[in-house]
């Protein structure tokens, strides 16, 4: 980072900072059971929808778990074209299944959109009289609960002093999808404050919606921070969800949860209206079963943005009309890795002396996943080079971007409102810390108590620190003439995230210990479509998702 920054008055109390922060984090594990985590402070409210699901029979439930579970966007969309399925019935199947497996279960879900019946309803009556939108015409999706809507939804971050904030509009990703015609079935439950809010941190827990459990199992880590998304998404409880990543915050819930998490290019996704942690790495993306459903959702919330002068820069990268107009899905393609030439990123330096390419695959349980690559007709290699250190810089520029990014954000969406900056929500948790931060909150204090920094110099340490994880992921590239990086879940985050970089994980499997794993393509910078058609190849010849034990039924 920056010299002029990092030795500065700054950079002296961030260096002191982030280094403590750091020892907590190595000293602790974060893996939290659910039931050592304090009950949720907002519990779902089902008053809108109980009549609906009173009324939806058991023989009708019975047909509905043969169309609806596991199905796609472009088979759920087929069946209401015919008139197998209609959206509110949709909509009110997923409901009753957050009411039979979220409440005091899964915990995936933070709010509900009392209106979303009237919206089905409304999008039924538009497709009556011939009017579908797109492929989102009519599907339920779920918001992480950062991510603002002009509506009766709160968003929250899931802090209890942001209990009572509404934005002021829809984001840019909301609208967008509310344009398409999908059904905002509410906010979605998160690491709280996306996971800056205390190290060691608590994968999955919020103050107001509890902690979030992995759909395969209580005693697995749900991963986070956009760990309800992942959850619900693959319970079935929602046909796909919108989460963001700083570092891994999609990627590595959507690999512990057994779907996909597609974290786009820096800029390819608008910012607006999203609670951050800095606007120099975080990106929205799309959680969903299937590889071809996450590249419908990102065609339709992709694109620039004034509102984000970052999609500009990504427009002016690719040309405003492609990338205005792009259709991701247009990327899927079965033979995408014939020939191609695919590094396994293991993230040591050095292979352990005596041990094979294929003994390290079989220790780390990629052996079912590199088998698919091979069978797609890749050639995979493995690549030893130690992780990208950037630890301390990296904690440094999300700690000064959340005070400030924070404090914009709620001046923007409430100006009069009780709380107005990270000081206010640290005082606000101080009051009664059992209920409002049980796990502490030492990364808010950390973030309020830092000196100012100019936006000048905060935009040259991103740029710096961005372009430090760009030459670490670009001379891999380049060393091994690879076409594509592939690693396990999240272990290149620190890298990629921070590089801007486009990733893309998959469902590859299960661990010994039950815990379903991902395999996670990366590319450079703009290379969405590009790994989504790797992806693609991949799901297609390894086949390796399996629903977690919530979408079987007796």
């Amino acid at each position: 980072m920056r010299r002029d920054w990092i030795e500065g008055q700054v950079g002296r109390s961030l260096r002191s900072i982030t280094l403590s922060l750091l020892a907590a984090t190595v000293a602790t594990s974060t893996v939290a059971g659910q039931d050592e985590a304090p009950a949720p402070l907002r519990m779902l409210d089902f008053d809108a929808f109980e009549s609906a699901i009173e009324a939806l029979a058991d023989d009708r439930r019975t047909a509905l778990d043969t169309i609806v579970l596991e199905a796609t966007i472009d088979e759920l969309q087929a069946a209401m074209e015919i008139g197998e399925l209609s959206s509110v019935e949709l909509t009110t199947y997923y409901l009753s299944r957050i009411h039979e497996l979220d409440v005091g279960g899964l915990q995936s879900m933070n709010e509900l959109n009392p209106d979303a019946l009237a919206i089905a309803a409304a999008l039924d009556e538009e497709r009556r009289t011939g009017g579908v939108r797109g492929p989102l015409h009519g599907i339920p999706v779920s918001l992480k609960d950062n991510i603002g809507t002009g509506d009766a939804l709160h968003t929250t971050a899931g802090a209890a002093a942001l209990s009572e904030a509404r934005a002021d509009r829809d984001s840019t990703v909301a609208a967008r999808l509310r344009e398409a015609g999908a059904v905002l079935l509410g906010k979605a439950n998160l690491t709280e404050w996306a996971n800056f809010m205390n190290q060691p941190g608590r994968a999955g827990f919020s103050a107001l919606g509890g902690q979030v459990a992995n759909a395969y199992g209580a005693n697995l880590t749900p991963s986070g921070s956009s760990a309800g998304s992942a959850v619900g998404t693959s319970a079935n409880l929602v046909a796909a969800s919108i989460g963001t990543e700083t570092a891994g915050s999609i990627v590595a819930p959507a690999a512990a949860n057994g779907v996909v998490g597609l974290k786009p290019s820096l800029g390819l996704v608008s910012r607006d209206r999203i609670i951050p942690i800095t606007d120099q790495i975080d990106s929205p993306g799309t959680l969903a079963r299937t590889v071809a459903d996450a590249a419908t959702l990102l065609s339709v919330i992709a694109g620039e943005d004034p509102a984000d002068p970052f999609t500009t820069d990504a427009a002016e990268a690719v040309g405003a009309a492609g990338l205005a107009e792009a259709d991701f899905t247009s990327f899927l393609d079965h033979h995408a890795l014939q020939g191609k030439r695919v590094g396994y990123y293991t993230g040591g330096p050095t292979p352990p002396e005596g041990m094979t390419e294929a003994d390290y695959i079989e220790l780390v349980g990629m052996t079912e996943a590199i088998a698919g690559l091979e069978a797609a007709g890749a050639e995979v290699s493995l690549v030893w080079a130690e992780l990208l250190s950037n630890d301390e810089d990296f904690l440094s520029l999300g700690l000064v971007g959340l005070r400030d990014g924070v404090a914009a954000y709620l001046a923007a969406t409430d100006p009069d409102g009780p709380i107005g900056s990270i000081t206010d929500v640290v005082d606000f948790n101080a009051a009664d810390l059992g209920r409002y931060a049980p796990f502490g909150q030492n990364m808010l204090e950390a973030a309020a108590g830092l000196p100012e920094v100019s936006r000048e110099e905060y935009d040259a340490a991103g740029s710096e620190l961005r372009e430090k994880a760009r030459e670490h992921v670009d001379a891999l590239f380049a060393e091994h003439e690879l076409d594509v990086l592939i690693t396990s879940g999240n272990r290149l985050s620190g890298a990629y995230a921070v590089a801007g970089y486009p990733a893309i994980t998959v469902p590859a499997g299960f661990g010994s210990d039950g815990n379903p794993r991902g395999l996670t393509f990366t590319g450079r910078y703009l290379e969405d479509g590009a790994i989504i058609g790797y992806a693609y190849a991949f799901e297609q010849a390894a086949g390796l998702r399996q629903p977690p034990p919530s979408v079987a039924r007796d």
